[in-house]
Formats: structure tokens, C-alpha cells, sequence
């Protein structure tokens, strides 16, 4: 398919009309070119941001004091939940932003956009598990099947768009 200006597709268009409306006036194509004339249209089409560019920050923070935590605390921190094993041995790790009644936006330009945990294994700081989260308007929430052999405490990384990475860490079976 090939792409036409607009506005040289209605002054060719004009200029047809002229023609043919001074041709059969008795005037000449000369004279109808001259009053030929288009203005042009300014139309702004708004543009979706990416995903990528909506993510604007990228600071991590961490609940400054947790015996009296802020309304903006509460809706980056992460509820972590453990589950019972399963038969290969692994933990259902469930994390869910928001805590307090307050849940996170989930907004078009306001999300959570990915959850992330992580432990000590034998001393190295290790992911466990980690999703990309879309801003299709659902509150963030993430359940990973992990080994927690020897794990004492997860820490989890629950990054908004705006408000930058928020870290907490858990002990292992207590549900926060």
C-alpha cells in the first residue's frame, strides 16, 4: 500500500476541480492552478509510552523505620506468604505488594513492574525467582515454588515504575 500526502492528494484533487470548473467556464489550466488552494491541518495523535519508558526510576529504597511505617511504605512493601512443601521439597513463596489495607496502583502509567526474591545460599546472594510484571491494571502479585533448604530469610525486591525498588527482607516461615 502506498502512503500519499493528504495535502498534495487534495490539491491535486482541487486542482482537478478547478480545471474542470474553469474549462467549462471558457478559461484556461493556468488560471485554475492558481485557485487551487489547501490549507493544511495540524492533528496530534497521542502515543502510548513503552513500558520501558514509563519506568522512570530506579533508586532502591528500604522502609526507613519499620515501627512506623508511611502510607507510601506501605504500598511498595511486600506481604510475603510461605507455603507448605511441596513433594520435590520446594516452598510456595507468595508475595503481594501492598500491605495495611493499602494495595499498590495499578495503573497505565503507575505499576509495579516486576517482583523479585532473593537468599543467601551457602553466602552468595542468589535469585530465586523474578517476573516482569505488565501494566494491565491487576495489583502486583507473584508466587514462586523455590528450595528454601538452609534459607533463613528472603529478600524481595518490588520495583514501581515511579516510586523506585523497594527491598524487605523476611524470615523464612513467618508469613509477613
Amino acid at each position: 500500500m502506498k502512503i500519499v500526502n493528504i495535502k498534495s492528494l487534495a490539491a491535486l484533487f482541487m486542482g482537478t476541480v478547478s480545471l474542470f470548473a474553469v474549462a467549462s467556464c471558457g478559461g484556461n489550466a493556468e488560471d485554475a492552478k492558481d485557485t487551487a488552494k489547501v490549507d493544511t491541518v495540524k492533528v496530534e495523535v497521542p502515543v502510548k509510552k513503552t513500558r520501558e519508558e514509563l519506568i522512570v526510576n530506579r533508586d532502591t529504597i528500604a522502609i526507613a523505620n519499620p515501627d512506623s511505617i508511611t502510607e507510601l511504605e506501605n504500598k511498595h512493601s511486600a506481604a510475603v506468604t510461605f507455603g507448605e512443601k511441596n513433594a520435590e521439597g520446594k516452598t510456595a513463596v507468595t508475595v503481594k505488594v501492598g500491605e495495611n489495607g493499602l494495595v499498590h496502583p495499578a495503573e497505565e502509567e503507575h505499576f509495579i513492574d516486576f517482583i523479585a526474591i532473593y537468599a543467601k545460599v551457602k553466602g552468595v546472594d542468589t535469585e530465586l525467582g523474578r517476573v516482569e510484571l505488565q501494566n494491565d491494571l491487576k495489583p502486583a502479585e507473584a508466587t514462586f515454588t523455590v528450595d528454601l533448604k538452609g534459607v533463613k530469610e528472603v529478600t524481595t525486591f518490588v520495583g514501581c515504575n515511579i516510586h523506585g525498588i523497594w527491598k524487605e527482607t523476611t524470615k523464612v516461615g513467618k508469613t509477613k
